[in-house]
């Protein structure tokens, strides 16, 4: 079936103004460029020279910067640790307009992902987390946030990265109060919580991650099938999406949507475009409560932040979104429904 741009680009300029609650794992991101000078004979490693190094939100921080790019309102809720890393990501967070009031301050340490580079290729990523799971007062604090934030807000996406601020507890009682309030939530879980996200509206995650969740082994299109509904079935939700370099999938109750690719790029090498899928999926959701129209607009998202280089990533906004749309879609794209009994 056939595209309509204009369709699409009306829905993103729905974004604007539109309140998302994110409630998830803050990370930081710092990195760090060097230029190689020689081999060094300590060991059979590269010498290099200090360069530069940036800092920019990570985790649920990327995402709920990426929702506010996009035109969103934003309230953050999630962890904090005292130290100097919390200072510098709550500091890019409050320089890019998202509300941290939720973001609670614990005695854990930040998480933080360093990632060494030399030349242009990534050499290194260091990880310094604290991966235990919150509970007691900080959950408590947590939720307490999080309940707070659901006043007027369109849409909660809880985004889950395994780093311990999403238990299977949080994320019931998190579920519960979303419910009670009446909110729309899209939700992109870890393996290991993918089950505790019942009764959401959507569920994104990528074709990967869902295999492992669930255990099925993608030989063939009868074990996608098998994948997307039996998640559909056990989560009762009322779509999944599953997202890949290639094909993506997006299962409905009657129905499996084949998504073809927008552009060829190898997207898990890009650091941050689960977020960008993330955002603009869940964006493209609750502005036009249409499954298929978000996993279009989530394509169309993804293929532009894949093709653009780094300095220009970290600027997308809505408006490179709908010249996106206008470019992919403009032009015979199409993509195939089979309906299932």
């Amino acid at each position: 079936m056939g595209v309509e741009a204009d369709k699409l680009r009306s829905l993103v300029d729905g974004f604007n103004g539109k309140s998302v609650v994110v409630l998830g794992d803050l990370m930081l991101d710092h990195f760090v460029y060097t230029e190689p000078r020689k081999l060094s004979r300590e060991a059979p490693v590269v010498v290099a020279d200090y360069s530069s190094e940036s800092y920019r939100p990570g985790g649920a921080a990327n995402l709920a910067v990426i929702l506010k790019r996009m035109g969103a309102r934003v309230s953050l809720v999630g962890s904090v640790g005292m130290d100097e890393d919390a200072d510098k990501l709550l500091g890019e967070l409050k320089s890019s307009g998202v509300d941290i009031s939720g973001v609670v301050t614990t005695g854990r340490k930040t998480c933080v992902k360093r990632r060494i580079y030399v030349g242009k290729r990534q050499y290194l990523r260091i990880d310094i987390e604290d991966r235990t799971p919150l509970e007691g007062p900080i959950a408590d604090r947590v939720l307490a946030m999080f309940s707070q934030s659901l006043e007027g807000a369109d849409l909660v996406l809880m985004s889950d990265h395994d780093k311990g601020t999403l238990t299977s507890s949080l994320i019931y009682q998190a579920l519960e109060l979303a419910r009670t309030a009446g909110k729309c939530v899209v939700s992109r879980p870890k393996v290991e919580h993918v089950f505790d996200y019942t009764h959401t509206d959507s569920l994104v995650t990528t074709v990967r991650e869902a295999s492992e969740a669930v255990g099925v082994k993608i030989l063939n299109d009868s074990s996608i099938r098998n994948l997307g509904f039996n998640m559909l079935t056990r989560i009762e939700c009322g779509s999944v999406y599953l997202y890949d370099q290639n094909t993506s999938y997006l299962f409905e109750q009657s129905s499996v949507t084949y998504v073809p690719p927008l552009a060829k790029s190898p997207y898990h090498e890009v650091i941050g475009v689960r977020d960008v899928v993330t955002a603009a999926y869940g964006l493209a959701y609750v502005t036009s409560k249409n499954p298929l129209y978000a996993s279009l607009i989530s394509r169309a998202a993804e293929s532009l932040y894949v093709e653009a280089t780094n300095g220009a990533r970290a600027q997308i906004s809505e408006a490179h979104l709908r010249e996106s749309i206008s470019r992919f879609f403009e032009d015979g794209y199409s993509y195939r429904t089979v309906k299932v009994r």
